[in-house]
């Protein structure tokens, strides 16, 4: 679909009538105006779009229609949107009771390390598991700590809004957590809300 802001630049002169509303997934061009500019005889016209679901997106000339006064020499481009992908471990995995254990949450970024925004998770810790009293929550992702939701005493720790930089491959969160029950700790239930990146195209 089509960008917020729309970035439309129009490159070929005159006064085209161009529509490209954000949010929807048709870009319009009329009237009169392209290709208006004396000796012109290439121009172009380009527009920001952005996807929230990971996948390849083909456009080709199957998807330009209403052609006139040009041939169609469209051929197929692909946009590929990625996510971020998360995993977790707890070091050490065996404490005594009341012991200490790091749980560490790391997104990996998707092919390409493009720019990543609006991740968010919440992990529901097992029973007799809790955050502990000093939760030392620390973060090497550039949202920082404080997109981190970590209150000492309960179960439940909440990401919103994490991001990553481009290029950026990885970035990890840290919250510390004692088992209040003999022995080994339990692998966390937990559910992942899908991380939403934009992801830009022009043209």
């Amino acid at each position: 679909m089509i960008g917020t802001p729309n970035g439309l630049v129009n490159g070929c002169g005159g006064a085209p009538t161009i529509t490209a509303t954000a949010g929807t997934g048709t870009i319009t061009i009329g009237g009169t105006g392209v290709n208006a500019a004396i000796g012109a005889s290439v121009c172009t016209i380009t527009v920001n779009v952005t996807s929230n679901t990971a996948g390849a997106y083909v456009n080709g000339a199957a998807q330009v229609t209403a052609i006139a006064g040009m041939l169609n020499g469209v051929t197929n481009q692909t946009l590929t949107v990625t996510q971020a992908s998360l995993t977790k471990a707890f070091a050490p995995a065996t404490i005594n009771q009341g012991g200490t254990s790091t749980l560490t949450f790391t997104l990996a970024n998707g092919a390409g390390n493009p720019a990543q925004a609006g991740i968010n998770f919440t992990d529901t810790l097992s029973a007799n598991v809790v955050i502990a009293a000093t939760p030392a929550v620390t973060s090497s992702c550039p949202s920082g700590t404080g997109v981190v939701t970590a209150t000492a005493g309960t179960g439940v720790i909440t990401v919103t809004g994490a991001t990553m930089n481009a290029a950026q491959a990885s970035c990890t969160v840290t919250v510390d957590g004692p088992a209040t029950r003999r022995g080994s700790t339990t692998t966390p239930t937990w559910g992942t809300s899908a991380g939403r990146p934009t992801s830009r195209r022009r043209g």
